[in-house]
């Protein structure tokens, strides 16, 4: 069984992230050749090669970013990371400035990790025997170790021994855990820790250990791991972290989401449930946006609309339109086409439908700082929102208020390919990959 895996990278790159040999930000998509070298290949003359590893995951964080490779023929997946390595959010036992090459991170040689997160200077390993590990800056107690310590290796949340974590998502400060009890069946729970300023922890106002408060008992930090008990029996199987709010899927197709409240909203300060019947299976979150696609393929937006993150004509408008869900969730709401929002007020805030995907199918999505992707079926990618530093990959700086076409350099036959796209705080990687017999 032949394998071949394709690397793009495009956007912010001055401190490395990009994986390639120059540190500067690329308007184009930058097609990498070995990832164990990670350097560019081809000038119009030279044939492009694919990668030899398997990518099993990747995340990419404010500007560093983390990649599970594994090699054909080979059981052990290695971990890497490269961009700005401050505060040790790359966890190679020193702060080592910009590296703009994958690197091995050595502490997991023995050890087999599944999945990672990435924060905007930390990072989450999640190893297949239910560990967490964290690194980087613990400033906000966003590494789960009981200070607000950096740590310059991964080291493992001992406070989560007794659960099986199953997944990890970090936002700008702060950390989420899916978890399973460790030899039973019980059902999921969420753990948080980090900042708490805005309510993206889920923390109801309880004394809990590890925890610092305003003098208004607001919670601002928790560095021990604390469990959201705001489910109603609900089992959680997707969770999304970003800037200072947080999100959640149920078995059931329920979105909750949590934290800071967008376009004049208040902050969220526990998990709130969308009470309409739509059912939703994926949902990824921006600094102060989110993208939640439904099982019928159809992408809502809501939050802030001021770059074109939500990448919809009716998020552009004056009024009340972008669109924090808080009204809509008390309320319960009414939907056309491309509009949610509550019935009992036309001006509060409402989530619209992502123009241009109608009949499409997403297989693949994303969302940096302010911009989203998405892959289509037909290995299709479109971008939308914040393009300062190129990271919409369209040659130019220029923000899109709508989704645009990505145009990846090859020639390969798109839909032989499994195709992700995997949004920083301002660059994008996307992987395709296939399998075929010899």
């Amino acid at each position: 069984m032949a394998h071949e895996t394709w690397i793009w990278s495009w956007g912010a790159g001055t401190r490395g992230q990009l994986a390639s040999a120059a540190s500067s930000d690329s308007l184009e998509p930058l097609r990498l050749s070995s990832f164990a070298n990670a350097r560019p290949v081809g000038d119009g003359s030279t044939a492009f090669r694919p990668c030899a590893s398997s990518i099993l995951d990747m995340a990419c964080g404010g500007a560093h970013a983390a990649a599970l490779l594994r090699e054909a023929g080979e059981e052990h997946a290695q971990v890497v990371t490269w961009g700005n390595g401050e505060s040790g959010a790359l966890g190679h036992g020193k702060e080592l400035g910009d590296v703009s090459a994958p690197k091995i991170v050595e502490l997991f040689h023995s050890i087999n990790v599944c999945s990672l997160a990435a924060g905007w200077s930390h990072t989450a390993f999640v190893t297949e025997c239910g560990e967490l590990y964290t690194c980087g800056s613990g400033s906000f107690g966003q590494l789960g170790h009981g200070d607000c310590e950096e740590r310059l290796l991964p080291c493992k949340v001992q406070s989560l021994s007794s659960r099986a974590v199953v997944k990890a998502a970090c936002g700008m400060r702060h950390t989420l855990v899916l978890t399973d009890t460790q030899g039973t069946h019980a059902k999921s729970a969420v753990y948080s820790f980090g900042a708490s300023r805005r309510g993206q922890l889920g923390l109801a106002e309880l004394d809990v250990h590890g925890t610092e408060r305003l003098s208004s008992q607001k919670i601002v930090k928790v560095s021990i791991p604390q469990e959201i008990k705001e489910w109603t029996g609900n089992q959680v199987v997707e969770l999304a972290a970003n800037g200072d709010h947080s999100a959640a899927i149920t078995e059931g197709g329920c979105l909750y989401i949590w934290g800071r409240g967008f376009c004049g909203q208040s902050d969220l300060r526990i998990p709130t449930r969308a009470s309409h019947p739509l059912r939703f299976c994926r949902v990824a979150l921006g600094w102060n946006h989110g993208l939640a696609l439904t099982d019928e393929d159809v992408l809502w937006a809501w939050g802030s609309n001021q770059r074109g993150q939500l990448g919809s004509i009716e998020g552009t408008q004056k009024e009340p339109s972008p669109t924090s869900v808080e009204n809509f969730f008390k309320e319960g709401g009414c939907r056309d086409d491309s509009v949610i929002t509550c019935s009992a007020d036309q001006y509060w805030p409402k989530m619209v439908r992502v123009h241009g995907l109608e009949g499409r199918k997403v297989v693949s999505l994303s969302a940096g700082s302010e911009h989203s992707a998405v892959f289509l079926e037909d290995g299709e990618l479109k971008v939308w929102g914040w393009g300062e530093h190129g990271q919409l990959g369209l040659g130019n700086t220029d923000d899109a208020p709508i989704p645009q076409i990505v145009i990846l350099p090859g020639n390969l036959s798109k839909n032989e390919f499994t195709w992700r796209v995997i949004c920083g705080s301002g660059f994008t990687f996307t992987v395709g990959e296939k399998s075929s017999n010899f």
